[in-house]
């Protein structure tokens, strides 16, 4: 028979274990954040245990978590930067502890030796073909024949465009957990084909595999515009902040000729181009997803169709492979 105290003491134990399983894990309790930008759209996602859900300046949470700085720090590197944070009996500014939280306290040196280590990281969000028409006017088009043995072929006519003074618009963004306030420039070059026949080319220029003749329209505009490849870049100004971005505008050029030339591009309507990104920086810890391709074919007007923006991801050696990133709707 077991004793009455035996079963009284086995009680208390229980007791007692369930009691200090549960103290280590803190209650669901709630969050809110007020943001030093105002977001353009609504946003919601899970970060660690905590449900978020941020509109304008203002993102309230619901969850639970014992790392309330590390916590602050996750939204921060999502929505951008963090002017207050609330939740679980501590208020945060920009994700730090109240100095007097930390000054003479044994517990915030364990913090400090177990917070991350912050990164820098730059990625391409967004590229966009900017091309309009000067008002009234629309790119001069160009009929080629293809060549055969006796002359121009009497198929279909290839078709080509002259696009004058177009500019690619790169958005990058700070995806890491530090500033970036280093020197960089983001770098374009323009071919025609697809990454995958690019690459079968070994990175040159795209064989056309015909020979074209001049009709009288073209054999006049063939000193006035340029050639694939054509290239571009410009600078990152200032700095970038965690989660904040920034887009660098610039035109897109021709190699060779003069400035009229190089303003100048003959582009074939309807075949696919690849705008190939690459961000040159200073300063930046991950620089394995510096690259990204823009692939796209073009209308009579100049404007891009269908636009599919791709992230290169690169070894040491700089050899890179190609993963679907997002498609672009512009």
């Amino acid at each position: 028979m077991i004793s009455i105290a035996r079963i009284i003491s086995g009680t208390i134990l229980l007791a007692l274990l369930a009691t200090t399983a549960s103290a280590g894990t803190p209650p669901a309790t709630s969050y809110s954040a007020s943001l030093e930008t105002s977001l353009k759209k609504a946003w919601s996602m899970r970060l660690g245990e905590i449900e978020w859900k941020c509109n304008g300046t203002k993102c309230q949470g619901r969850g639970a978590t014992a790392d309330v700085a590390g916590s602050c720090r996750a939204l921060d590197s999502q929505v951008g930067p963090i002017k207050t944070f609330t939740g679980s009996g501590k208020s945060l500014t920009r994700c730090n502890l109240p100095q007097a939280a930390t000054l003479g306290s044994s517990t915030s040196v364990r913090s400090a030796a177990t917070t991350p280590i912050q990164t820098t990281d730059l990625v391409i969000e967004e590229v966009a073909w900017d091309y309009r028409p000067p008002k009234d006017s629309v790119p001069v088009t160009i009929v080629k024949g293809v060549a055969g043995p006796h002359g121009p072929s009497h198929g279909p006519a290839p078709e080509a465009i002259v696009v004058g003074d177009p500019k690619v618009k790169v958005t990058i963004r700070n995806n890491g957990t530090a500033r970036w306030a280093s020197s960089g420039k983001v770098v374009v070059v323009m071919r025609e084909g697809t990454p995958r026949e690019l690459a079968a080319a070994g990175g040159g220029p795209v064989r056309e595999g015909v020979s074209v003749v001049s009709g009288g329209s073209d054999s006049v505009l063939t000193h006035l515009y340029s050639t694939p490849p054509f290239q571009g870049s410009g600078s990152i100004p200032g700095s970038l902040g965690p989660g904040e971005k920034k887009t660098v505008a610039f035109k897109v050029m021709g190699i060779q000729g003069n400035s009229h030339q190089r303003a100048s591009l003959r582009i074939d309507v309807d075949k696919y181009y690849t705008v190939k990104v690459d961000l040159q920086v200073k300063g930046e810890d991950q620089g394995k997803n510096d690259g990204a391709d823009l692939v796209l074919r073009f209308n009579r007007l100049g404007q891009a169709v269908e636009p599919v923006l791709t992230q290169r991801r690169t070894d040491a050696s700089g050899r890179g492979t190609v993963e679907v990133r997002s498609p672009s709707g512009k």
